[in-house]
């Protein structure tokens, strides 16, 4: 049976989705590195376990907003402190604000 359009549709944005996703990850995981001065972290990484505290943690969204050129809150990070979960919201956050 071959694929409806709809289908292909929904195939595409999901690609394009993960492809932002794990860019905007690489760019949150730059920011976290350099604001702790910490070699790595990984995306399953909690920001408020590895102590980022409200001073840092403006910082890295500082840091986010001019590389993304995205109105990030602050409590965007505080609400999804995982890396990962981060990075999900600030695409939605990108899509719902173009």
């Amino acid at each position: 049976m071959w694929a409806q359009p709809e289908q292909y549709k929904g195939d595409c944005l999901a690609q394009k989705q993960a492809v932002a996703t794990a860019a905007v990850e690489s760019s949150i995981i730059a920011a976290v590195t350099q604001a702790l001065n910490v070699p790595s972290v990984t995306r399953t990484g909690n920001l408020l376990e590895l102590g980022v505290d409200s001073l840092v943690g403006a910082r890295i969204v500082g840091h986010l907003r001019t590389e993304l050129n995205l109105d990030i809150p602050l409590l965007a990070l505080f609400e999804n402190p995982v890396i990962a979960d981060l990075a999900e919201e600030i695409v939605t956050l990108a899509e719902d604000s173009a």
